[in-house]
């Protein structure tokens, strides 16, 4: 069962665990929203096409990692700019692709990184001070049921590692699509 979108007390940010246990129990289906039909784990998680997941940890080692882990098929290596690469990364059960870029990009922190809330000004920038990479998640082109649900697992696989290897990351989209501004949502794993 999912956990209800305002579950959380004020102030905190949600638990790493919490989550991810989450999102596995999370049942499938859509709700209206509105006008507009969205698979539940959206609408609760956030789980949807362009989901960033900001690490710090050095982007070349991490690459090589997840195309060792045979889960993960290197497709392609860009240079952006002198300072600036990524790659994309096919999840090799199926319909997701991973854009792993050598930076955060402001856009991809809470906030959009142009955001006037205070609050929102404080997560981004604690965000890009404490992150290296940025993982973008997308499904094919070529959608299907349950894409959602396979970035589920995707995200559970990415967060494993990073726990197993005592490495931070932070899911800045990981409020829940309806209220947006639930900031508590925010999943943070911090490594001192």
């Amino acid at each position: 069962m999912c956990l209800e979108t305002n579950s959380f007390p004020k102030g905190a940010s949600m638990k790493i665990e919490e989550y991810l246990r989450a999102l596995k129990e999370c049942p499938e289906g859509k709700v209206m929203v509105g006008e507009q039909e969205m698979d539940l784990i959206s609408v609760e998680y956030g789980v949807y096409d362009n989901w960033p997941i900001l690490v710090n940890t050095d982007y070349k080692s991490f690459v090589d990692v997840l195309v060792k882990s045979g889960k993960y098929k290197l497709r392609e290596r860009r240079q952006e700019s002198p300072e600036k690469e990524n790659c994309i990364l096919d999840y090799v059960p199926g319909v997701i692709t991973l854009l792993v870029r050598n930076y955060v990009h402001p856009f991809n922190t809470t906030g959009f990184g142009f955001s006037s809330d205070l609050v929102e000004v404080k997560h981004s920038e604690k965000q890009l001070r404490n992150n290296k990479i940025t993982i973008m998640l997308h499904p094919y082109q070529k959608k299907t049921t349950d894409q959602y649900r396979i970035m589920a697992e995707v995200i559970i696989d990415l967060a494993d590692y990073f726990m197993q290897n005592k490495i931070s990351f932070c899911f800045p989209k990981s409020t829940d699509r309806v209220h947006t501004n639930n900031l508590e949502k925010i999943v943070y794993y911090e490594v001192e």
